[in-house]
Order: C-alpha cells, then structure tokens, then sequence
C-alpha cells in the first residue's frame, strides 16, 4: 500500500516503510523512526523502530530510504464508528502519550489500533515536542464548529475528555484558539501537498486534476 508520506509494505511481523532518497517524504520516514525509538523509550503507547542487522533504524537501500517498525495488532476505526468505551480509551492513550513532552500531530481515532483495552497510536511522521491543547483540538474537530469550542454535549466527546483526564488535564479555555490554529495548520498542509510539482509521467488525466487542485490551492492560500 502506499501512504501519504511513504511506501509501506508488510514483510512477517514488521511494516518497512520507504521513500526516495532526497525527498521530503524520506525525511519524514527517518525523523519518524527516530521519534518511534525515543517515545517508546519513553514509555509512550507507541510501536519502538526495529534496527537493521547493521543496527541501524534507517538504512539506504537502492535510491530509498528504508525503516521498520513492528506489526501492531488491533483494529483502526473513523470518528463515526467509535463507541463511548472507545472514545475512553482513545483520550487515555492520548494523554499518556502527552505525558512524555510530546504532541501526535494527528491523533484521530485511525491512528489509533485498539486490540481489547490496549491501544497504540501509529503514523508519527507529525509527532514533535509541543502543547498538548494543539493536539486535543485537532481530535475533537469533528465536534467543532468553524472557530468555535467543540460541542461536548455529546456521549463520544465527553467520554473522549473523560478518558483524558483520567490521568491529565485539558484547559478548555485555549480551546478555539487551539482551533482556529488546527484549521491553518491542515490549510498549510494541504496547500504543500498540491503544489508539488507533478510527475510528468503522470496520464492525462491526473496532471489536468493536478493542475485544478493546485489553482484551487493557491486561491486558498490567499486566507492564510
């Protein structure tokens, strides 16, 4: 299968992940297995990188550059799928993944693989030192409106805060900054993404998407 950020292909019990030397997608696959090693050292409810036979967590291998982390066993699920059990569990792990310095960058529930009552947070390209109201935000966006406080009045997102404080604290004040901060961050991301250049081996058809989805992007550029 092929993510956003890699290559990425099962081999036994692990996940190798790839991307071609030079890129900002290569980047990505060495700062997160890095990361990987460090969190989970750290206690974080994280998958630690596999080194190499030579010891290594990043190799380069025919153009690419190569990292592994073990299979984690378990079941993703999207914001509409979740129980309140789930929703719990989700803001526990997340808080005790708070609990090492560090921020996800993109803690939703599909990133997040629950096997019964464990549950582990996968794709740390994003994850870094930071404000954890940064991450909370982001989660809870399905539940907020457009530069407003998340509506908690239902049963998954107050059981989501439920779980959080079972062992941190989140201050919903800096909450709709936090927010508005979120929806900039995605815009900025997304603009990155669609401006790369295109392939020009691409078919037809995708570089004539390319180019829409680009002009789209730099007319929302203009609100940042």
């Amino acid at each position: 299968m092929r993510s956003s950020a890699s290559h990425v292909f099962r081999a036994g019990d692990l996940v190798l992940r790839m991307a071609p030397l030079g890129t900002i997608q290569a980047e990505a696959v060495a700062r997160s297995a890095t990361t990987a090693r460090t969190l989970a050292a750290a206690g974080a409810p994280v998958p630690s990188s596999v080194a190499s036979l030579k010891g290594l967590l990043v190799e380069e291998v025919d153009g690419m550059v190569v990292t592994a982390l073990p299979v984690v066993p378990g079941t993703t699920y999207d914001d509409d799928e979740l129980t309140a059990d789930l929703a719990r569990l989700w803001g526990l792990t997340l808080a005790r993944f708070h609990q090492t310095g560090y921020v996800h960058g993109d803690p939703e529930p599909d990133n997040l693989v629950v096997d019964d009552q464990t549950a582990t947070f996968v794709d740390l390209d994003d994850a870094e030192p930071g404000e954890p109201v940064g991450d909370l935000a982001f989660a809870l966006r399905a539940w907020t409106p457009s530069g407003g406080l998340p509506d908690l009045s239902g049963e998954i997102p107050a059981a989501f805060l439920a779980g959080y404080r079972a062992t941190g604290h989140v201050d919903l004040a800096r909450l709709p900054a936090a927010v508005r901060d979120v929806e900039r961050r995605t815009l900025a991301s997304y603009l990155v993404h669609a401006t790369t250049p295109a392939d020009p081996d691409w078919p037809d058809w995708a570089l004539r998407l390319h180019t829409r989805v680009a002009e789209r992007a730099t007319e929302l550029g203009a609100v940042l």
